[in-house]
């Protein structure tokens, strides 16, 4: 077989993946919609790197918004400005299904967010099980239908403590649902347990009503506040992520605080396993990426793409998301979809940017790049952006 058809035929595979994974998870949200969770009218929304065209490498998960549109007329609300005590609308939708399996006793207006993880996960698991007796579903995936326990996983159990745990197990007892830190995990297996593992992270988006005036940012600051104030179990790891992630960029910051946003739209994040204190919200800087991807001609997607692939190769400590907060804000994408900047030229605007240049400054020579830019000037046409065409600190072998 030919390299051209090799490659050909690994491109077919990772295709038949996703399509499965997207067939497996419409079963389920059929699922859903007939279940216990059918108040809430549960949708699917598409995220990250496949409904964007940007996966490069194998696929071995997809991301999925589990949007609650009964929930729009009923926004969460922060307690006090604590990020850690979120309430409900009394007598709404969400409010009488936690009171229905226990989750609000003892104070009715608190959302127990760990609590209402765990009515999730059994329901998904039912769905998911119904949903796999279909005729329809994609052969070629299997999972654990159900969980046993071992001796490892008791042990891990009983080492969280008193707190409140949704599912707990060790890597030989991976069942068909668990969980993340942001909400229920699908695990599948491609063509049988000894196959390739996929899987499908359903992250529970919540709309909650902002603090104050100035809306996105008025829930960072709570969230901050809350940790450093009250400083609950794994506290400084979930600030590190927002210093590193999730934090707002300095334009995006300056356009935010002269916007007022009365609601907002949330993750909640799992932070301990504690009776009290164990989750917080999750904030994150809004981003239609989808639309700006596809004007300009894709130039938006071409570099992102490109920054993507670089940031694997030179194994630089930034993450995808990061790179797109980048791309995509307002300053930087005006310099870089002009017809006459080559796409050498717009890789390197992007990496100048003080977010992505002090976490690149170790991997790339950035003024031996611009001199050799500087030196094309007069060249038409695109350049060959290759990573060996770009001068690194250390010389590739």
């Amino acid at each position: 077989m030919s390299m051209l058809n090799f490659l050909s035929e690994c491109r077919k595979e990772e295709c038949a993946k996703i399509f499965a994974l997207l067939k497996a998870s419409k079963l389920i949200l059929h699922e859903m919609k007939r279940g216990a969770l059918a108040t809430l009218k549960p949708s699917f929304v598409l995220a990250g790197s496949v409904p964007e065209g940007t996966r490069i490498w194998q696929t071995n998960e997809i991301d999925i918004s589990l949007k609650l549109k009964a929930l729009e007329s009923e926004p969460l609300t922060i307690e006090d400005d604590d990020a850690c005590r979120i309430s409900l609308q009394e007598g709404g939708i969400l409010w009488k299904l936690c009171k229905d399996f226990g989750a609000n006793s003892g104070q009715p207006n608190i959302f127990h967010y760990e609590r209402f993880l765990h009515f999730l996960m059994q329901n998904v698991h039912k769905c998911l099980v119904r949903a796999a007796a279909s005729e329809e579903w994609p052969g070629k995936l299997s999972f654990n239908p159900r969980w046993k326990p071992c001796a490892s996983c008791k042990w891990m159990a009983a080492e969280t403590g008193a707190g409140y745990r949704p599912q707990s197990h060790c890597q030989r007892c991976l069942p068909g649902v668990t969980h993340t830190k942001l909400g229920p995990c699908l695990v599948f297996w491609w063509g049988g347990e000894s196959g390739h593992p996929l899987t499908v992270d359903l992250i529970p988006m919540f709309p909650i009503q902002c603090p104050s005036d100035e809306g996105l940012l008025s829930l960072y600051h709570a969230a901050v506040r809350t940790l450093f104030d009250a400083r609950p179990e794994n506290w400084y790891s979930h600030f590190r992520t927002i210093v590193e992630k999730d934090r707002l960029l300095p334009e995006v910051y300056a356009r935010e605080r002269r916007r007022s946003t009365p609601a907002s739209s949330v993750t909640i994040k799992l932070l301990n396993y504690r009776p009290q204190r164990n989750h917080i919200i999750r904030p994150s800087q809004p981003m239609r990426v989808h639309e700006e991807f596809r004007r300009h001609g894709g130039r938006l997607h071409q570099v992102y793409v490109h920054l993507k692939a670089l940031r694997s190769i030179l194994d630089v400590r930034v993450t995808p998301y990061v790179i797109k907060k980048v791309v995509l804000c307002d300053e930087v994408k005006e310099s870089v979809v002009g017809s006459d900047v080559r796409l050498d030229e717009a890789l390197l605007r992007v990496l100048s940017h003080p977010e992505l240049r002090a976490r690149f400054m170790g991997a790339i020579r950035y003024g031996d790049w611009g001199r050799r830019i500087d030196a094309r000037s007069e060249s038409k046409g695109e350049s060959n952006v290759m990573v060996d065409h770009i001068p690194l600190v250390v010389p590739r072998k």
